[in-house]
């Protein structure tokens, strides 16, 4: 996830419920990595595979926070355009720990080009 996005919740926000808890807009396909504090047992029904999130069982987040320090990480993949996603604690989970949002670029979307090839070219020629 180096490079990616990044959108944390706050803790005061573990008893969030809600279809637009969080809004956004992405103007590219996303894949939206949502890291879910372990502690959170069965997630919510948005975010679950009924809810078209994918458990990643290979990949972690770990921090230096004690009882919080290991989260589980789910992804789905979003067209361009606005995203909502729901409160932590939506059923049925209980009292469920905060998530972390990551995004990276989807499949779908193109590479943004950031300067003309032939200038590049003139550059890496300069500098020989």
């Amino acid at each position: 996830l180096k490079g990616a996005t990044f959108i944390i919740t706050a803790m005061d926000d573990e008893a969030s419920k809600g279809r637009d808890f969080i809004t956004f807009r992405v103007k590219v396909p996303v894949v939206i990595w949502l890291a879910t504090d372990k502690r959170w047992g069965n997630p919510p029904k948005w975010a679950s595979e009924d809810g078209g999130w994918k458990e990643q069982p290979d990949y972690l987040v770990q921090t230096n926070e004690g009882d919080t320090d290991i989260f589980v990480l789910r992804n789905k993949e979003f067209s361009a355009g606005k995203i909502s996603l729901s409160g932590n604690n939506d059923p049925p989970a209980n009292l469920a720990p905060m998530y972390w949002v990551f995004l990276t670029r989807g499949s779908g979307a193109a590479v943004e080009a950031t300067e003309k090839l032939t200038t590049t070219w003139a550059k890496l020629k300069s500098n020989r």
